[in-house]
């Protein structure tokens, strides 16, 4: 490596550095504790540079960072004691709330960064699957696993499916 690729690189970490944090991308977002039984807990991010940030405290867990970089997504913990909300977070302030009416199992981002999927339902037996639109925070799909026990033949919609191999069709 030449001294001058070397001072270049040496630049442009500085710059990367230098830069604000709310607006770098985040890639990876984690929650410091355990918040049961009621114990707030810090909501940290990680920017592509390293940097640790907390964005907020509170009762949460499932942290997971859009594929995007420019959301991080948590379930909150209610009263209840179950995970009925989920917060969204962009550029480190509270964006969105979605509530799927029913205790969150499990969810993730969908279609790049535009749309979530939540699985919910009781805390045994059959649950549902909910497709909120993140631009309105509209629900735009949604699909019961009861279905499947009076019509065995109705496949699970391409949405609902959290397999990492299965690809939808645009």
């Amino acid at each position: 490596m030449t001294v001058l690729n070397l001072a270049l690189s040496i630049l442009a970490l500085s710059v990367l550095a230098l830069a604000d944090p709310a607006q770098a991308q985040m890639i990876r977002a984690y929650v410091e504790g355990d918040s049961y039984p009621k114990k707030s807990v810090a909501l940290h991010v990680v920017d592509r540079v390293g940097r640790d940030k907390i964005i907020a405290r509170g009762w949460f867990s499932d942290a997971l960072v859009s594929p995007d970089g420019t959301l991080v997504g948590v379930t909150f913990l209610e009263r209840s004691g179950f995970r009925e909300t989920l917060l969204l977070y962009r550029e480190g302030r509270p964006w969105r709330r979605l509530r799927p009416g029913g205790f969150i199992r499990t969810w993730w981002f969908q279609a790049g960064s535009a749309d979530v999927v939540i699985y919910h339902g009781a805390g045994h037996g059959p649950g549902g699957y909910v497709r909120f639109e993140l631009t309105t925070g509209r629900m735009t799909d949604w699909f019961e696993e009861y279905t499947l026990f009076e019509k065995p033949e109705t496949p699970v919609p391409c949405w609902a499916r959290i397999d990492p191999w299965w690809h939808c069709p645009d």
